[in-house]
């Protein structure tokens, strides 16, 4: 996910556009959203999506390779309090985007997704000790080829700032300093980007994977079996071969759906019945 920064000139009616610190501190809202379930802290904040076929999408079955995100709100938000943690940003990268004053100035974030990475991460054992974290390293932007796809899906927000409802409220791009050397919205622009402001969302899969044994990399069978250990199972995101194009919820419930059923098909529970004659 890139972090498109914007900046909005405007308000509508002598009110703020985004999502300003005061409001998101503000105790009366608390109460009002604690009681009536109603005011701004009832919003989830991503209000819009999308998903895009950038112009270098060459996918044979034509899927979508870039999901859209928004947030109306900068990482200025609490003053550098947390948010800047939340997004990934480095003591440097923050302070080059947004100084040292942190001045809470209205704004927010386009976010293109790439879907299905060819970036592929990894994950080591450091110690033989189960207890020390492995070393995780994800190597986002690896394949030149991710580049070329976030590039075009950060093209695709310039094509959003250039609508007529951006630009009636003078909601503009914050070029970032890192990258002054390249003209913006260049190719050069974009590409450079991509090498500063990335981080995650947070959806990772593939760390056991499921295929056939003759894959060297199989660590589950169809029905979720670790190859050569018996009654052991693994039922999350983590069995998926490759990413699914989009949010990996939806395709982790169904995974856990149809592990319960391959648990049951191993291992029948008698039907009872209740004094009521229910069955269970």
């Amino acid at each position: 996910m890139a972090l498109y920064p914007i900046k909005i000139n405007e308000t509508l009616n002598g009110k703020r556009l985004g999502v300003d610190s005061f409001t998101m501190m503000n105790p009366l809202n608390y109460i009002q959203f604690m009681i009536t379930g109603r005011g701004p802290l009832s919003d989830n904040f991503l209000r819009a999506g999308a998903f895009v076929h950038s112009e270098v999408n060459q996918d044979p079955w034509k899927r979508a390779d870039i999901q859209m995100h928004t947030y109306p709100y900068p990482a200025s938000l609490d003053f550098g309090v947390r948010f800047r943690y939340l997004f990934g940003f480095s003591d440097e990268g923050y302070r080059a985007m947004y100084g040292e004053n942190n001045d809470n100035a209205d704004g927010g974030f386009l976010l293109p997704t790439l879907l299905r990475p060819k970036s592929k991460g990894t994950i080591t054992l450091q110690s033989s000790d189960p207890m020390v974290h492995p070393i995780i390293d994800p190597k986002y932007m690896e394949d030149p080829a991710d580049i070329r796809t976030m590039a075009a899906g950060l093209k695709y927000t310039e094509k959003m700032l250039a609508s007529k409802a951006f630009k009636k409220r003078g909601i503009q791009h914050e070029p970032i300093p890192q990258c002054k050397e390249h003209k913006t919205y260049s190719q050069k622009y974009y590409e450079c980007f991509c090498r500063y402001y990335i981080f995650t969302v947070w959806h990772p899969v593939g760390t056991c994977k499921m295929a056939p044994k003759s894959d060297k990399l199989a660590v589950v069978d169809p029905e979720l079996r670790v190859h050569g250990v018996k009654n052991l199972r693994v039922i999350d995101a983590s069995i998926m071969p490759t990413m699914v194009s989009g949010n990996t919820n939806a395709p982790t419930i169904m995974i856990g759906e149809r592990g319960v059923d391959f648990i049951l098909k191993d291992h029948p529970v008698q039907a009872k019945k209740s004094s009521s004659h229910q069955e269970l």
